[in-house]
């Protein structure tokens, strides 16, 4: 089976060809032959704009995406969702029963975390600016503390929905596929 999507209209057409233990990907002029015992990881998600990708992890090869919408050269959006589909399935069914790759669903959490530490920061810094300039409530560190882990604590909470889920290579959550 053969899939070929573009993420971009200025990136070049990748094509992917399922094979019984491996994979091929051609991007560019180039050919990669991935095994699927060399995939570690496995996420799908969904996007607000009905927008389905894959994000394959393997041992010694850059990250892979796969979306189920491409562009055209002229940038036009294709929407490939039977094709995508199609093809999910058919990857899921060969890992199934030739690697160990974690499978999970949803949002990144590396992305969530990064989030937190970043609203923590933003939060020690205007507690401390405004503790400097005498706006604040208490001790400024402590202000600071509070208004970070408070900030941490929201983050997670509004992410709740979007944190992965494992899920079983024979059993695709339906709602990441189109």
């Amino acid at each position: 089976m053969e899939y070929i999507y573009r993420n971009s209209a200025q990136e070049t057409e990748t094509a992917l060809v399922l094979g019984g233990y491996s994979f091929i990907c051609r991007k560019g002029g180039k050919e990669e032959v991935i095994s699927y015992a060399s995939i570690t990881d496995v996420r799908i998600s969904k996007s607000p704009n009905h927008v389905f990708k894959i994000y394959l992890s393997a041992d010694g090869y850059r990250p892979i995406v796969i979306s189920s919408q491409s562009f055209a050269e002229n940038g036009m959006p294709i929407d490939q969702s039977r094709g995508y589909a199609l093809f999910v399935r058919v990857l899921h069914r060969y890992l199934n029963d030739k690697s160990q790759a974690a499978f999970t669903s949803g949002g990144n959490r590396e992305r969530i975390w990064q989030w937190a530490v970043v609203s923590a920061v933003f939060s020690f810094c205007i507690s401390m600016s405004a503790g400097y300039l005498g706006f604040s409530l208490m001790n400024s560190y402590i202000q600071a503390l509070i208004f970070a882990a408070l900030t941490t604590v929201m983050i997670i909470i509004f992410s709740i929905r979007k944190l992965p889920k494992s899920y079983d290579p024979s059993d695709i959550p339906i709602q990441f596929l189109p």
